[in-house]
């Protein structure tokens, strides 16, 4: 009887301690499939993740790359930029006003009272800016315009040859800068000078025949004709003939060689300070140089009393109620 329940007891406990092991067995089988099912889901989300970025991707270099295409389309339509230049010679003696006529037009905003004398500069102004449907092109058309010393004469006579110089703008001045008035008063001394300085002599080698080819403008621009009232009385037209009687050596010898070669000289008093005579100047350069195909409908400078070719039917008419 004893040795019966002894055996019991033992089976009993062996019984228990399988049930336990199957449990244990259980439990660590159920946390190996979760950590086998959160490893998987890890890694589906890390490939959605990278799915996702990759297809961003794509989409940013499809977008990069339509616009690259649109780019290089518009590229190929964008008409050709082709620049037409102009070349123009100022020529007088330091401080006659030269380079403030030339800022003037070129860069409207400059005080002419801050300006230094220069030997040789250029500067450009664009005129007319054409859009040509033929060839798809834009062409801009500049003048280039040569700002020399009196001092330069010769080289100007070579210019004119050489660079093919479409206008020569002489400036010649009635005024000298008094440093103890701090302003410019009549000198007819500076006035023998400058007719001194362009004698009829030096005159001669600006109306060669190989510089005619090109140069077709004479200008003679007589600055700081303001000083006059100072000096004389009467009105604007009355200085403007006084000032002219001022340089009548000078305009005789132009207009000798003008005629002599076929040439119209233009003589213009006006002062680049107040701006008398400058758009007369500027319109007369623009009808003079500038050919009728290059003008465009909005010309980049409208000189006063422009009228459009369209309403013309033929080149630009501007008045020069001053010119000679």
């Amino acid at each position: 009887m004893a040795m019966e329940t002894l055996s019991l007891l033992a089976e009993g406990e062996s019984g228990s301690a399988s049930t336990g092991a199957i449990a244990i067995l259980t439990t660590l089988f159920t946390l190996l499939v979760g950590a086998v099912a959160w490893f998987c889901n890890r890694l589906v989300r890390q490939r959605d993740a990278v799915i996702e970025q990759r297809q961003t991707q794509i989409e940013q270099l499809s977008s990069r790359n339509s616009q690259l295409e649109h780019d290089l389309e518009n590229e190929r339509n964008r008409p050709t930029l082709r620049e037409v230049r102009y070349p123009i010679v100022t020529l007088g003696i330091s401080g006659s006003g030269k380079t403030a006529l030339t800022l003037k037009w070129t860069n409207p905003t400059i005080d002419v009272g801050l300006i230094a004398g220069t030997k040789l500069e250029v500067y450009e102004k664009p005129i007319s800016i054409q859009e040509r449907a033929d060839d798809n092109s834009r062409v801009i058309h500049i003048f280039s315009i040569q700002d020399r010393g009196g001092e330069f004469a010769p080289d100007v006579q070579e210019s004119l040859i050489v660079e093919k110089i479409q206008a020569l703008l002489m400036v010649v001045d009635l005024a000298e800068f008094d440093p103890r008035e701090k302003r410019h008063l009549f000198s007819k001394d500076r006035i023998k000078h400058q007719l001194d300085e362009f004698n009829h002599k030096v005159l001669k080698f600006f109306f060669t025949p190989k510089g005619l080819q090109h140069c077709k403008q004479y200008i003679l621009f007589i600055n700081k004709v303001d000083v006059l009232q100072t000096t004389s009385q009467g009105s604007p037209q009355e200085l403007e003939a006084l000032a002219r009687q001022h340089y009548k050596p000078l305009i005789d010898s132009l207009e000798y060689y003008g005629k002599e070669k076929g040439v119209k000289v233009h003589v213009i008093a006006g002062s680049a300070l107040t701006g008398q005579g400058t758009p007369e100047l500027y319109a007369h350069m623009i009808n003079g140089i500038l050919p009728l195909n290059a003008w465009d409908k909005a010309l980049s400078y409208v000189p006063s009393g422009y009228v459009s070719p369209t309403a013309t039917g033929g080149h630009p008419a501007v008045a020069f109620p001053n010119s000679r």
